[in-house]
C-alpha cells in the first residue's frame, strides 16, 4: 500500500516539474547503468533526466554548464577517466563542490561505496559537509530505496509551491533567553511583527542599510533554551524565511583564566557534548554509581563552522569592539572584548560545576573554549535543511565560567557586546 502511495506522488511530482536533473559519478559502466535504472524506474524519470560520468573532471565539467538537482557519486573514482582511482574521490569531489563559484552545486549528494572499509573511514567527513554516505550492494534493496527516498523527497521539494525558491532574508537572527532577546531588540527602532499561518513563533522584521543598500532581517527567540528547541525554531525559521545567513548571538560560558567576560566565540567547530554513552567496566566495584561521568564514552558528533566565516573573523575587529565597549554605562568593570574563534560545546544542561566541564565536556572536546546549550542545535538544523542551505554563525560573548560563581551579573553585558557586533558585521562584513 505504502508503494502505491509513493508511486502516485511521485507521478504528480514529475508533472510539476520536468527539468529535474541527476547526475551520477561512476567509472565502472555496470554499476553506473544499475544506478540509472533504479533511478528511472523508481521515480518515473526518463533516461534523458539522467546524465552519467566518469570521473572528477567530466563531473566538473558538467556541473559548469548544466543544473543538476541530485548527484550520485561512486567514493572510489579517478580525476581524470583512465587514470588512477582515487580512494576519496568522491569526498575530493564534494569538496570541489562546495568551494568552487562556477559550479552550480546541486540541491543534494549521495556518495556510493560498495566498500566497507570506505564507509568507516570517511562517512564522518561525508556527513560534516552535510551530505550522506551509502553502502551499495548489488544483491540488495536497501541503498535503492534509499536513494529513490531521498530523490522523491528532492523532487517535493522542488515542486512545492515554497521550494525550488532562492533566499528570501539577508540574515536570521535566533535568541534564547530574555536579556539576549532585548539586546537585539535594541538594535532597531524599526521591528514589525511578522506572523505565520499556523505557527504559533511570533517573528520581528526589519532592514538594516548596509554599503548603500539595504538587508532584510528577520529576528525571533526561543521560548524554552536547549537543543531540541533551538533546532526546531531553527527549521521553521529557515522554511518560512530563506535567509541566507542564521546568526545566534547571546551569552555563553567560558574557560576560566584564559577569556574574559565579554569576549565573542566565533567558534570554528560546534560539539554536541552530550552524545555518547555511560558504560559499566568488566570489574565493577561500585565505582560506576559513585561516579559515572568517569564511565562517560562520547561519541564524535560535531559540525564546522563555514570556513570562510572564519577566515573572515580573524581580521582584527579591535577598533570597532573598543567603541562598543566603550557605549555600555558600566565599561570600566570590563576589559574590551576580543573575537574568539575557538570551539564550542553544546548541551542540554546548564552547567554550574567545574568538575563537569573538566571531566565530561573536555574529555569530549579538549579544546573547548565556549559552552551553551543551543548552538549544536541551530548548526544541525541548517546543516540539515534543504536547499538553498543558511550558513550557521554562533557569536556568543561571554558571560560566566560554569563554575560555582556563576552568576547572572554579566549576561546583560555579555548579551549587549555580542548583538552590537553581530549588526556591525551584518552591516560592514557581510
Amino acid at each position: 500500500m505504502a508503494r502505491k502511495i509513493i508511486g502516485i506522488t511521485r507521478k504528480s511530482i514529475v508533472k510539476k516539474e520536468r527539468m529535474m536533473k541527476v547526475l551520477i559519478v561512476e567509472d565502472e559502466n555496470s554499476k553506473a547503468l544499475q544506478v540509472k535504472k533504479t533511478i528511472v524506474e523508481g521515480t518515473q524519470m526518463t533516461n534523458n533526466d539522467v546524465d552519467v560520468v566518469p570521473s572528477i573532471n567530466d563531473a566538473i565539467a558538467k556541473m559548469s554548464t548544466e543544473k543538476y538537482q541530485f548527484l550520485i557519486a561512486d567514493m572510489c573514482i579517478p580525476s581524470v577517466y583512465g587514470e588512477k582511482i582515487e580512494e576519496d574521490g568522491g569526498l575530493q569531489l564534494i569538496k570541489i563542490i562546495t568551494t568552487e563559484s562556477r559550479i552550480m552545486k546541486p540541491a543534494d549528494i549521495i556518495v556510493l561505496t560498495s566498500h566497507v572499509e570506505m564507509v568507516k573511514k570517511y562517512k564522518g567527513e561525508i556527513e560534516k559537509k552535510t551530505f550522506n554516505m551509502i553502502t551499495y550492494d548489488s544483491s540488495s534493496e536497501e541503498w535503492k530505496q534509499k536513494i529513490i527516498d531521498r530523490l522523491v523527497y528532492i523532487m517535493s521539494y522542488v515542486s512545492s509551491p515554497k521550494g525550488g525558491r532562492g533566499y528570501q532574508y539577508d540574515v536570521a537572527i535566533i535568541t534564547a533567553v530574555p536579556v539576549e532577546k532585548e539586546a537585539v531588540k535594541t538594535l532597531s527602532q524599526d521591528w514589525e511583527i511578522k506572523t505565520v499561518e499556523g505557527d504559533s513563533a511570533i517573528y520581528y522584521e526589519t532592514e538594516w542599510e548596509s554599503k548603500g543598500t539595504s538587508k532584510k532581517i528577520i529576528f525571533t527567540s526561543m521560548t524554552q533554551m536547549g537543543m531540541v528547541a533551538a533546532a526546531t525554531l531553527t527549521t521553521k525559521v529557515i522554511y518560512n524565511f530563506c535567509p541566507k545567513y542564521i546568526i545566534m548571538p547571546g551569552i555563553a560560558g567560558g574557560v576560566k583564566g584564559e577569556y574574559e567576560f565579554g569576549d565573542i566565540i566565533i567558534p570554528r567547530e560546534v560539539k554536541d557534548y552530550c552524545s555518547g554513552k555511560y558504560t559499566t567496566p568488566l570489574n565493577d566495584t561500585g565505582e560506576s554509581e559513585k561516579d559515572p561521568l568517569k564511565y562517560f564514552v562520547p561519541t564524535a558528533t560535531s559540525i564546522s563552522t563555514d570556513p570562510d566565516i572564519v577566515n573572515i573573523v580573524t581580521q582584527d575587529f579591535s577598533e570597532e569592539l573598543n567603541s562598543i565597549h566603550k557605549k555600555w554605562p558600566q565599561n570600566a568593570q570590563y576589559r574590551a572584548p576580543s573575537i574568539r574563534t575557538g570551539y564550542m560545546a553544546s548541551g542540554d544542561s546548564v552547567v554550574q560545576n567545574a568538575k563537569v566541564i573538566d571531566m565530561m565536556i573536555k574529555n569530549h572536546l579538549r579544546q573547548a573554549d565556549g559552552l551553551d546549550m543551543e548552538t549544536y542545535g541551530v548548526y544541525y538544523a541548517a546543516q540539515q535543511a534543504i536547499m538553498p542551505k543558511p550558513v550557521s554563525i554562533c557569536m556568543k560573548a561571554i558571560s560566566d565560567f560554569a563554575d560555582k560563581e556563576k552568576s547572572d551579573e554579566h549576561q546583560a553585558y555579555a548579551a549587549y557586546i555580542s548583538a552590537q557586533f553581530v549588526k556591525y558585521f551584518v552591516q560592514e562584513i557581510l
